[in-house]
């Protein structure tokens, strides 16, 4: 969410720089991968998601605690709140997840290898399946995460306003004018809106080429057993400037994390083992030596 990425951007584009490729943080190797994969799971982002953080306030004249009513604005607020969350939005399989899907699938058990691998068939239950955990459920569908809430300064006063923060993650096929028009609709029409840091999702990097094929390759002779696969990044990355101006961009750090060193990343205890370390260390020393067999 900072300037600098952009700034080097606008920089290569008046020096006339074209990266061959760019790789950023992103993707990685992981150990636990979703639908009951047990071998080792190497994620290459090909797109991201768009993002904006969006402020919903609604108004009302407020008053004493002791008289309410379904008209206060804290009331409205979490009455389109609910309705948000009890509505998410479509889900829809996207070119890299169908890849990621299909490849997964062959290390999967036997119905769900048969479902993965018949996808022009069992399209709709694949995804009945991705929606019913929340972080496969994330990979097919623009996301709403309520995050902030702002109302009364006293229990016993119904505020003159109420607001939510919400943090939209927006699917590759869609907008971020399809995304606040889809939040919108779940309020009055008197409500106001305002949209904090945002941008739009990135291109699609191709995953056919050259340029991925020499990831993958790279990676399999760090990680010999790992799946390699791509997907759609959720979380914003630099990735996402450095697309303008180079089509074959890529979101995936060559290190594994280990069981809940996952989901450790920016929270509490965040770490990584040493032997993990140098393995992700040599990932990149691969990764420069060999640039010229491209």
């Amino acid at each position: 969410m900072g300037d600098t990425a952009p700034a080097m951007v606008e920089l290569f584009k008046s020096r006339g720089i074209t990266p061959f490729f760019v790789l950023d943080e992103g993707g990685a190797v992981i150990d636990n991968p979703p639908l009951g994969v047990k071998r080792q799971f190497a994620a290459i982002g090909v797109a991201e998601k768009g993002i904006v953080n969006a402020f919903v306030t609604v108004s009302s004249q407020g008053g004493h605690a002791a008289n309410p009513s379904t008209k206060d604005a804290p009331a409205k607020l979490v009455a389109g709140l609910g309705s948000m969350l009890k509505s998410p939005a479509p889900a829809k399989i996207s070119a890299p997840v169908e890849a990621m899907l299909v490849e997964l699938g062959r290390y999967c058990g036997l119905p769900l290898r048969i479902i993965f691998g018949n996808m022009w068939l069992f399209r709709p239950l694949v995804v009945a399946i991705l929606k019913g955990n929340s972080e496969t459920a994330a990979m097919v569908r623009t996301t709403y995460a309520l995050t902030e809430l702002e109302g009364s300064v006293a229990v016993n006063v119904i505020p003159r306003s109420a607001t939510a923060g919400i943090n939209i993650r927006i699917d590759p096929s869609e907008s971020i004018a399809q995304a606040i028009d889809r939040l919108k609709s779940h309020f009055d029409e008197d409500i106001g809106v305002t949209l904090g840091e945002s941008s739009e999702p990135s291109p699609l990097s191709p995953f056919d080429d050259a340029r991925f094929r020499y990831l993958e390759k790279v990676t399999h002779s760090v990680y010999p057993e790992a799946i390699i696969a791509p997907y759609v990044q959720s979380s914003a990355t630099d990735a996402r400037h450095f697309a303008k101006i180079c089509p074959n961009t890529y979101r995936f750090a060559g290190f594994l994390f280990k069981g809940e060193q996952r989901s450790r990343i920016h929270g509490r205890d965040e770490n990584i083992d040493v032997e993990s370390f140098q393995r992700g260390v040599g990932f990149y020393i691969e990764l420069i030596r060999n640039l010229d067999r491209v």
